[in-house]
């Protein structure tokens, strides 16, 4: 018995302060970080869900947005969202230098950039989301060179140009990434 309870409180003790979700299962629980400061990016995402550019997105059970914000001036943003799932292939390119996320009944957006004048934060702490990124080894060829793969995904998306209250749809395309 004495085992039994030293081991539990070995495990209860190892897991204390280990703040990372598994996404890709259920958010439920996921408390949100942040709220809206405004209707800006609420506008922007019914604009986007609505689309029939991403139907098939629409269609998925976990679905996630990747917000980036982008501040080209005091009053210029350019917003870029992306649709996502919550599966290891669709996220592993992500990474954990998120600014906030907002937890909802239909998706999980994660927010980059300049936020600040879109959300207000919330006193909820911020989680790790995204698994560790593969570290990428370069392949050397039978000629000794070395070559390393580039593996970054295109992501399919819509880019909005908001000047103080306007939004106004710039493209949807496939961007780079998400920076």
């Amino acid at each position: 018995m004495k085992k039994f309870l030293f081991l539990f409180i070995l495990i209860s003790f190892s897991n204390i302060g280990y703040s990372q979700i598994d996404i890709t299962q259920d958010t439920i629980d996921l408390k949100s970080t942040h709220k809206f400061r405004n209707n800006i990016i609420d506008d922007i995402i019914s604009d986007f869900v609505h689309r029939e550019n991403f139907r098939n997105w629409k269609n998925r059970s976990k679905k996630m947005i990747v917000i980036s914000s982008q501040k080209n001036s005091d009053d210029v943003f350019i917003i870029k969202v992306f649709p996502k799932i919550r599966e290891n292939y669709s996220i592993h390119h992500l990474e954990d230098n998120y600014k906030a996320y907002i937890n909802n009944k239909d998706y999980l957006i994660v927010f980059y950039g300049a936020i600040d004048s879109f959300l207000e934060r919330k006193n909820n702490e911020i989680l790790k989301l995204f698994p560790e990124k593969k570290i990428v080894k370069p392949d050397t060829d039978d000629s000794e060179i070395k070559m390393i793969v580039i593996d970054q995904p295109e992501i399919f998306g819509a880019e909005y140009l908001v000047k103080g209250n306007q939004i106004q749809l710039t493209e949807i395309r496939y961007f780079g990434s998400i920076e």
